[in-house]
């Protein structure tokens, strides 16, 4: 926490700070180390922009303006793995100057370039509105290298522009669920049987998995059974060629057990008639 730094702000600051600059550097002061002056956390995160009453595109307006201004400098650019980092600059220490929100209004910030008439926003359709006096100002302008990451409900990475809107990355394959024996035990043996039958082997990803999981947990499914329904099916030359993967197991799971079931009754009745036709075989006089 930066209580030094939060009182430089406060006493210190430019009077060509707008307001909401003023409390934004401020917010950042709060996060920053006192001795490096380099923020600790993401500048995009829910506790600062509702601490500095900015939405993410407001943020980014700002922290542009405060560069512009010289009182802020970005050390670090947000990554996958990594939060953009901010450096406060050291501010002029002459006395300050109060000014009230009339002439701050009334008096335009140089740093502060928005364009009064109309800011680039999303209207009530969520189309974009572009000011009507011509070319986009730099503090409006999208930077697209001034991005940081930030995560979907399902967890995957988005890049997140300054206009707000997330651009999905590509999938990755790295493991999200946490491993379980019985879980590795019927993915890797369905992968065995498919390898045996003469296919590639599959690979398990996380979808072999949370079919794996649900199959037990939710459709309450012993692992000695799934493993008996997975040697079956490819053991059969019609449903081996149909279930070539866990969620497609799990889909098939009643079908499956049911057709194993009219199967074995089949060749139940068949025994039964055999017997009933020679009824005097060795095994029927008890010669073994």
């Amino acid at each position: 926490m930066g209580i030094r730094l939060i009182v430089e702000v406060l006493d210190h600051a430019p009077q060509t700070l707008s307001h909401r600059e003023r409390l934004l550097l401020a917010v950042l002061a709060e996060d920053a180390n006192d001795d490096t002056r380099i923020t600790w956390g993401s500048v995009q995160s829910p506790t600062v922009r509702r601490r500095a009453s900015l939405s993410r595109t407001q943020l980014y307006e700002v922290l542009k303006s405060l560069v512009a201004a010289g009182v802020l400098k970005k050390v670090a650019a947000g990554q996958k793995n990594a939060t953009a980092k901010y450096e406060l600059l050291p501010l002029d220490r002459q006395s300050p100057v109060e000014r009230d929100a009339d002439e701050t209004s009334q008096s335009p910030a140089p740093q502060d370039t928005e364009t009064p008439q109309r800011p680039v926003g999303r209207d009530a359709k969520g189309k974009f509105s572009v000011p009507q006096t011509g070319t986009l100002t730099e503090s409006q302008s999208p930077a697209p290298q001034d991005t940081e990451k930030s995560q979907s409900p399902a967890g995957r990475d988005v890049s997140v522009p300054l206009d707000g809107t997330p651009t999905p990355q590509p999938p990755t394959t790295k493991r999200s669920l946490p491993p379980r024996e019985d879980v590795e035990q019927v993915c890797n043996h369905l992968a065995d049987r498919i390898e045996a039958n003469g296919s590639r082997r599959p690979r398990v990803t996380d979808r072999w998995r949370t079919a794996a999981r649900l199959l037990i947990d939710q459709d309450k499914r012993e692992v000695d059974q799934i493993l008996r329904a997975i040697d079956w099916c490819q053991a059969d030359p019609f449903w081996r060629a149909n279930v070539m993967s866990m969620p497609k197991l799990r889909e098939r799971y009643d079908q499956l057990r049911l057709k194993a079931t009219a199967e074995r009754e089949q060749q139940q009745r068949e025994a039964a008639s055999r017997a009933r036709q020679n009824p005097n075989s060795y095994a029927d006089r008890g010669i073994f």
